[in-house]
């Protein structure tokens, strides 16, 4: 589909007073054709009125036909790098910066930066609001609880906690707060769960998820609750309700490669965001769309979220936000493409791999490409191709030098489009 059809579709399906027969499968907003501030969404969460979008460079508000933009240009937002966010109601919002948080109702702002934000790192990870209207924030220095009045600062001299960095929240119907942590120094992920005034904890790698960012958590309506893992081995979705943890990865479910970066739960089914698509589980069957079989835009999903009508929405690493409406037959569960992609990078293979594996996309016509390698902080790790080739298939070895094991973005640019794979190398 070409970007000027596309741009029509989302136009359409947009435009006020008008029955359409059916809704298009997928709609994608990206910095050409919406006000969304940057095309890396870091975070979405939505009330019944707004979907909120957190960018790598603002804060988007959405209501179905119109969008408003945030900055901390022209806001009190302490920093535009949105990493979190957590609505508290009709057009209330908590977001999580790069320097602090601060809370949105729409009209006023309450801003917590280091002028008044008790945790010694303003970086915050997470957030999650309990059921008695609690805001709990996960930051790379510690754990922090807003009652409306003040903040309680989580410490290992206070609590059972004892490791800093929190990496993901999430609060259970019974007012339970499940968070994970990771240790650094130790190199190993902990889930905890705080209810009432007990502390209970976890150990990743004594649940045979050795060297596991616990990277996500979701809580179904039925109660279960699912952790979603990134990290050497591979990434994982793990049920962690009961006394057993039941861990699913590539090897015995349909869980593509890559890690899971986020989780989001609607009804009985569970929305993944993971390296190599965005995956959904029901319990039994598994569905991973990607760029290759839906209008997905790249494949690196960064965080997932679902809005009151029940459609999902997945933000990619440079691709803007996917909207995907459910119950529309899509390529994915049919195996077909009408309009295939015209660019496409497809999986590496074998991935995760040691020593070498080989990169394979496609391109329709002679153009210049350029194929890259960066690590998660975004540092180049090599060039693969830069310059000018002819349509068709390219496979491309890559023998990774000594470089430390986890996940590596491979990204395809040309002069219309981005693609981009997670890479998994094991040592």
């Amino acid at each position: 589909m070409s970007h000027s059809c596309r741009t029509l579709l989302l136009l359409l399906q947009f435009v006020p007073h008008m029955v359409f027969s059916q809704e298009p499968a997928w709609a994608v907003f990206d910095t050409a054709n919406s006000p969304l501030p940057h095309n890396q969404v870091q975070a979405i969460a939505s009330d019944s009125s707004y979907v909120w979008i957190g960018t790598a460079n603002g804060l988007a508000r959405y209501d179905g036909a119109q969008w408003i933009s945030y900055t901390a240009d022209s806001t009190p937002l302490p920093s535009s790098n949105i990493r979190a966010l957590a609505t508290a109601g009709k057009g209330k919002v908590w977001i999580g910066t790069d320097n602090g948080i601060a809370f949105y109702d729409g009209t006023a702002w309450l801003v917590f930066d280091s002028t008044n934000f008790p945790v010694s790192g303003l970086a915050v990870t997470s957030l999650a609001m309990d059921n008695g209207g609690t805001i709990w924030a996960g930051t790379e220095h510690g754990l922090a609880r807003w009652d409306g009045m003040q903040w309680t600062v989580f410490s290992d001299t206070t609590t059972p906690f004892v490791e800093p960095l929190v990496l993901s929240l999430a609060s259970d119907r019974q007012g339970s707060v499940w968070f994970g942590t990771w240790d650094p120094f130790a190199f190993r992920g902990r889930l905890w769960k705080h209810a009432g005034s007990s502390w209970t904890n976890m150990r990743l790698d004594l649940n045979a998820l050795p060297s596991s960012f616990p990277e996500a958590i979701a809580v179904m309506d039925d109660g279960r609750v699912w952790m979603g893992t990134s990290g050497t081995t591979g990434g994982h979705l793990v049920d962690v309700s009961g006394p057993e943890w039941v861990a699913y990865d590539r090897h015995n479910s349909g869980l593509p490669a890559g890690g899971i970066s986020s989780l989001a739960a609607h009804g009985q089914a569970l929305w993944i965001g993971t390296g190599s698509g965005l995956v959904r589980h029901d319990g039994t069957m598994w569905t991973t769309y990607n760029s290759e079989n839906s209008e997905l835009p790249e494949d690196v999903v960064l965080s997932v979220g679902v809005d009151a009508q029940g459609k999902i929405w997945a933000g990619t690493l440079s691709g803007g936000v996917a909207v995907f409406t459910p119950g529309v037959v899509s390529d994915a569960e049919t195996g077909d493409r009408d309009v295939p992609a015209s660019v496409a990078l497809l999986q590496n293979y074998p991935n995760p791999f040691n020593g070498t594996t080989t990169v394979r996309f496609r391109i329709p016509e002679r153009m210049y490409v350029s194929l890259r390698v960066y690590d998660v902080l975004g540092r180049e790790v090599t060039t693969l191709a830069s310059g000018v080739l002819d349509g068709g298939e390219h496979s491309l070895p890559w023998t990774a030098p000594a470089i430390a094991s986890g996940t590596y973005y491979c990204r395809l640019h040309t002069s219309s489009v981005t693609r981009t794979r997670a890479l998994v190398v094991l040592r």
